[in-house]
């Protein structure tokens, strides 16, 4: 019975996430009302000027928010269009596939077949992101279209794919090393910054006779790609620069994640470099949002498979709730709230404590920079101690230099001293010996 409820209540929480992932794209970019003609052009007359905005940061079209709309539609369409191959080779031929499938399509409440829901999942959000598809609510039903040239396009691409993609054969690699060093980026820091996708690209792609100029050309001729590889990987994209995790609630948290990091990494006034991953561990990452190599997340999710029948969903659970940094006693409310799985004995209880502590001291966390805490503490008492040695030597050296006449000083007195000595006593000048008596009735003669 309870195994039954387990599965049922994993459905549900299934659901719901596929409805609210419809939504928030629809609460985001819902055209006003279906175009007459079915241009892409029409249907981006069809957004408000706010929502062209956010279209524009999604997919880093520069424009200034002063442009009149009719303008501000026209530069789109040009970007879009000029990047057009681009975007629907990152979307992949699968995706295509779905995308001509369910190129005009009425979501209503049924039951969904397995293509439906997957078009939904993985294609419909990328494809609105990208420009290329565009939906309204109208009440009882969700009506999503694609503009019939755009369409025209994409079949003509799924009829010679092999053959285009093997004339871009070597842009499309690059595209791949890219992307996986954005999804190591990401699952290592969270919130990672396009200059930081580059450094791990180098890290994985090291070329010891390629230029500083040669460097910043490719830097500059593939930093556009970068907003698309984040579409096609369901990362947020923000603030011209900034890519972060979707398990992160919104595009304020991935700011406040980004800038939190980077502020926490200035350790006593030095700026701390983010964590530097070996190659291994870029390709790991990039791979894998979790690190699950360790002997200790080895030993949890043995323990979780003895109390639950979901034991990846509760171990996703886990990793998420590490990553964000709850409180421990959060976790187990929610555990507990979510029916993931109950403790049999007391032994169960102490030992998943145990083990979920070792796990949280000991992983990689987004917002120490890809440091694991037990890393962090390390480099701050090491900064600490510096800091302290440095101020016992200059204690030290206070206490050294405290009977000692400055440079300055005993330059001044030694010139006194020279000077005094120097002078010319006159004849009628008081005699240096102090007998009150002129120099001359004293002891002048005596010093002739």
């Amino acid at each position: 019975m309870a195994d039954h409820l387990d599965r049922e209540f994993a459905d549900e929480f299934i659901d719901q996430m596929f409805i609210e992932n419809v939504f928030d794209i629809l609460d985001k970019y819902e055209i006003k009302k279906k175009p007459k003609e079915s241009t892409l052009h029409s249907f981006l007359a069809s957004y408000t000027k706010e929502k062209l905005f956010a279209l524009a940061d999604e997919n880093d079209i520069e424009i200034t928010k002063k442009w009149k709309k009719a303008y501000l539609v026209e530069y789109m369409h040009h970007e879009i269009m000029e990047t057009i191959e681009e975007r629907l080779l990152i979307l992949g031929e699968e995706n295509l596939s779905l995308l001509q499938k369910f190129k005009f399509h009425l979501l209503y409440e049924k039951e969904l077949r397995d293509d439906e829901k997957r078009f939904y999942w993985e294609v419909y959000p990328k494809a609105v992101r990208m420009g290329l598809l565009f939906s309204i609510d109208k009440d009882t039903e969700i009506v999503t279209m694609m503009p019939a040239y755009l369409l025209e396009i994409v079949n003509d691409l799924l009829n010679n794919f092999a053959e285009t993609k093997k004339k871009r054969q070597a842009q499309i690699r690059v595209w791949e090393q890219l992307e996986e060093a954005l999804n190591a980026g990401v699952n290592l820091y969270g919130a990672v910054s396009r200059s930081m996708v580059m450094k791990l690209w180098k890290i994985c792609h090291p070329d010891p006779n390629r230029t500083f100029e040669e460097e910043m050309e490719f830097f500059s001729s593939m930093s556009y790609i970068i907003p698309m590889l984040a579409i096609r990987n369901d990362y947020y994209f923000v603030e011209k620069h900034i890519i972060g995790n979707h398990l992160l609630t919104d595009e304020a948290e991935v700011s406040e994640l980004y800038w939190y990091t980077f502020n926490k990494m200035k350790i006593n006034g030095k700026f701390i470099e983010y964590y530097e991953p070996t190659q291994q561990e870029i390709r790991y990452f990039s791979k894998h949002s979790f690190d699950r190599r360790t002997v200790v997340y080895k030993k949890l999710k043995r323990l979780v498979s003895k109390l639950s029948v979901e034991t990846d969903i509760a171990m996703n659970f886990i990793e998420f709730s590490i990553q964000k940094g709850y409180p421990l006693s959060i976790v187990m409310d929610e555990l507990n709230t979510f029916n993931f799985f109950h403790f049999n004995t007391e032994k169960q209880l102490e030992t998943f404590v145990d083990l979920y502590t070792q796990l949280s001291n000991n992983t990689r966390l987004w917002e120490n920079a890809g440091y694991t805490p037990t890393e962090l503490f390390e480099i701050e008492r090491a900064l600490r101690m510096h800091e302290n040695e440095k101020i016992a030597e200059i204690q030290e050296e206070d206490e050294n230099h405290a009977n000692i006449i400055p440079m300055a000083h005993y330059k001044e007195e030694k010139q006194e001293q020279q000077s005094t000595r120097s002078k010319k006593i006159g004849r009628n000048d008081p005699c240096p010996c102090g007998s009150g008596k002129k120099y001359k009735k004293c002891c002048m003669k005596k010093n002739r």
